[in-house]
């Protein structure tokens, strides 16, 4: 009995794990308020120790060519896959 009573006392009133919030993604770990480590990507560890990662979107960049449109413009490359859009007019 002496052993549970112990238990209970380290994990409600020492450690107060019992009415920590359950977190599942590096959103939720920083908004919780845990430290996030300044390293790419930023990486954040929750009070059980799990380490949740950002998870981050590859951004294309494109060649800074041109080419001249039709109607005599000039235009870059631009788009997820680094295309010549001349307008239409």
């Amino acid at each position: 009995m002496a052993l549970l009573v112990g238990g209970f006392y380290y994990l409600v009133v020492k450690e107060g794990k019992l009415d920590r919030p359950v977190i599942t993604n590096f959103e939720e770990c920083r908004a919780a308020g845990y430290p996030v480590m300044e390293s790419y990507p930023e990486q954040c560890r929750s009070w059980d120790g799990t380490l949740f990662i950002r998870e981050i979107d590859e951004q294309v960049y494109c060649t800074a060519d041109a080419i001249e449109c039709p109607d005599g413009s000039y235009v870059g490359r631009t788009g997820p896959n680094c295309e010549f859009i001349c307008s239409n007019n």
